[in-house]
């Protein structure tokens, strides 16, 4: 059986050494949702982004018997952005712009969604992106949130990566 980089720890793949004083968002080391031998998917989950850069989203459906839900059509239906007056919805095309991997989920139930900045740069804020994915039985919505500003030590609202 053919191993991944470095080890498989929980289903974690790490590409060198732990770096002190770094911060967990650049350390060498990645989620390992699927390997089989042949293929690994790996996945790294930011909070803070930079605002130049646009955000990939990587969801699975399943159903509630955790059995994957190949070839679902999975849109995103909202992006908002948190300011002090609440809420302020996005406008695709003009505040922001998806691509998708795919139209639809593939035979494990994942899709990866680009969501891409405005004029190349994020406004400095906290955003929630929600999407929708019909099921079988029920039809599913997920939100994630991402960060554009830093946050100052000890906090500060909010949740990470989802």
């Amino acid at each position: 059986m053919e191993q991944p980089p470095v080890r498989d720890v929980k289903r974690n793949a790490q590409f060198g050494s732990q770096n002190e004083g770094v911060d967990w968002q650049s350390q060498p080391n990645w989620d390992m949702p699927f390997f089989n031998n042949t293929h690994m998917l790996l996945k790294k989950s930011n909070w803070l982004v930079n605002p130049d850069k646009s955000v990939d989203i990587m969801l699975k459906t399943y159903n509630f018997n955790l059995q994957a839900i190949a070839n679902a059509n999975v849109s995103v239906t909202q992006v908002a952005r948190s300011t002090w007056m609440g809420f302020q919805r996005l406008v695709e095309g003009a505040d922001y712009n998806v691509t998708y991997a795919s139209s639809t989920t593939d035979s494990s139930g994942y899709d990866l969604v680009k969501i891409i900045p405005p004029a190349g740069n994020w406004t400095p804020a906290q955003y929630q992106v929600c999407r929708h994915s019909p099921g079988t039985t029920e039809n599913e919505t997920f939100e994630r949130w991402f960060n554009t500003q830093s946050m100052p030590m000890g906090g500060g609202g909010g949740g990470g990566p989802g």
